[in-house]
């Protein structure tokens, strides 16, 4: 595997973590998905915060700023804006 990709594994925990924090209407910051990923899959918060960034260079993960802070989102959720919505 290249280091330059995220591994399969840690893209499914990482955007899985995001939609389940969504979901419980949790902000995804970087601590929350540190935590749930470790406490779900074991692996240390240093290698997640390591993948989420790889994650963001794919185009997988959009980092956001709301508020003054920075959540993520999956970005295969986001939906596009629609051309012509006002």
């Amino acid at each position: 595997a290249s280091s330059s990709a995220a591994s399969p594994h840690y893209q499914e925990w990482i955007l899985d973590t995001i939609d389940s924090l969504r979901s419980r209407k949790a902000r995804p910051d970087l601590e929350r998905i540190c935590r749930m990923v470790r406490r779900r899959h074991g692996p240390e918060p240093e290698r997640t915060r390591a993948e989420l960034e790889k994650l963001i260079q794919q185009r997988a993960v959009l980092r956001v700023s709301y508020k003054g802070s920075i959540s993520y989102r999956n970005a295969a959720r986001v939906q596009p804006p629609r051309r012509g919505a006002t």
